[in-house]
C-alpha cells in the first residue's frame, strides 16, 4: 500500500487526515508542518501530499522531488502566474515522479454528471453557462491576505469543473471585483466575470464570500444552454433538464435528472486515482499541463480586475501546449 506524508496541518489538511484514516487506497504516514525537512529525509513515504497555502507550494514540492517523492499538490496551484509556470519548470523537471494537482470538485455527482450528459449530446451544442456562486465564507486565516479571497481560492475549482464538464478550453477573461460595505475581508470579496471558451460557449460568473443573507453553497447554482434544452443545478443533489422550445414563453415541465454514483469524492477520489495512476505506471488527471490552462483562468481574472481589460488566456498559454 502506497504510503503518504501530508505537509501542512491546517483546516484542509485535517481533512486530507480524515480521508487518509479511512482509504483503501494509501495509508497516513505522519503529518508536518514546519519541520518538512527532516521529515522528508526520516519518514518511509512514497507520497506527499502538500497541503500548504499556494505561496509555499513551489519551495515544498521542490524539497519532495529532491527527496524522491511523488506529488500531489492542493489547488490552487501557486499565488501568481510567474509561479505556476516556474512550477511547471519544476515538475517537468523530474519526469520519472507524479505530480497533480487536487481539483477535488471533478470528482463530485454533480460535476461528472454534467460532463456525461453534455458528452452524450443531450444537450446538444452548448453556448451559454451561468453560474452564481453565493457564500459568507468565515474561515480568514492566511486568505485575508489575498488579493481576492473568492477568486485566488474557491473559484478555481469552479473554473476547472467548466474546462472539465465541457471540453473546452479559456481563450479570454474579462472580470470585475468590488468589496461590499459588510465584507469580512479587507480586499475584493465579490466579481462578475465573463469567460470565453472554445468551440463558443460563454460563462457568466458571478461569486462572493462576503454574501449577506440568502447564500447558496460552494458548488453553486448553475445553468447550461444547448441547442436541445438546458440543465439547471439547484443545489448540490438536485440537477433538473428543461427541453428546449421555441414555440411558447413558458419554461416546459423540467425532468429530474439521477446523480452519477460515485464510490469516493474529493480527496478520497484524489488518493484513489493518483494511486492507481502509479500502479499502472499511467499519467494521473489534473496533471501540471493540464491544470496550468486552469491557472490561466483564474490568473487572467485577477489580472483583468486590476487592469481594467480582458486579458487573452490563448496568449498566456502560447507555446505551453503539450
Amino acid at each position: 500500500m502506497h504510503k503518504i506524508l501530508v505537509i501542512g496541518k491546517g483546516f484542509w489538511g485535517g481533512e486530507w487526515i480524515k480521508a487518509l484514516e479511512t482509504s483503501p487506497h494509501a495509508q497516513l504516514v505522519d503529518a508536518v508542518t514546519r519541520d518538512y525537512a527532516a521529515a522528508l529525509k526520516s519518514i518511509d513515504a512514497d507520497i506527499v501530499a502538500v497541503v500548504t497555502p499556494p505561496p509555499t507550494h513551489m519551495e515544498v514540492i521542490r524539497a519532495a522531488f529532491e527527496a524522491g517523492k511523488h506529488v500531489i499538490c492542493e489547488k490552487p496551484l501557486a499565488d501568481t502566474w510567474e509561479a505556476c509556470l516556474a512550477i511547471a519548470d519544476l515538475v517537468r523537471a523530474y519526469p520519472d515522479l507524479s505530480f497533480m494537482v487536487a481539483q477535488t470538485r471533478r470528482f463530485v455527482p454533480q460535476v461528472q454528471t454534467v460532463k456525461q450528459l453534455i458528452a452524450s449530446g443531450r444537450l446538444g451544442k452548448v453556448n451559454t453557462i451561468k453560474f452564481d456562486h453565493t457564500v459568507y465564507d468565515p474561515d480568514g486565516g492566511w486568505r485575508l491576505e489575498l488579493f481576492s479571497p473568492v477568486l485566488d481560492d474557491m473559484s478555481t475549482h469552479h473554473f476547472d469543473a467548466f474546462r472539465y464538464m465541457t471540453g473546452q478550453e479559456p481563450v479570454s477573461v474579462y472580470a470585475e471585483g468590488w468589496n461590499p460595505p459588510w465584507s469580512q475581508y479587507p480586499s475584493n470579496a465579490s466579481h462578475n466575470i465573463l469567460i470565453r471558451m472554445t468551440d463558443d460557449i460563454y460563462i457568466n460568473y458571478f461569486a462572493t464570500w462576503s454574501a449577506n443573507g440568502k447564500q447558496n453553497s460552494y458548488d453553486g447554482l448553475m445553468q447550461i444552454m444547448g441547442e436541445k434544452g438546458s440543465l439547471e443545478l439547484v443545489d448540490p443533489d438536485t440537477l433538473l433538464f428543461y427541453e428546449g422550445r421555441s414555440d411558447t414563453e413558458t419554461s416546459p415541465a423540467p425532468q429530474r435528472i439521477d446523480m452519477v454514483d460515485l464510490p469516493e469524492r474529493e480527496i478520497g477520489a484524489i488518493i484513489h486515482v493518483f494511486t492507481e495512476a502509479l500502479d499502472k505506471k499511467t499519467l494521473p488527471p489534473c496533471t501540471i499541463d493540464d491544470n496550468i490552462k486552469t491557472m490561466a483562468m483564474t490568473c487572467a481574472a485577477i489580472e483583468s480586475c486590476k487592469t481594467d481589460r480582458r486579458v487573452s488566456t490563448k496568449t498566456m498559454l502560447k507555446g505551453l501546449e503539450r
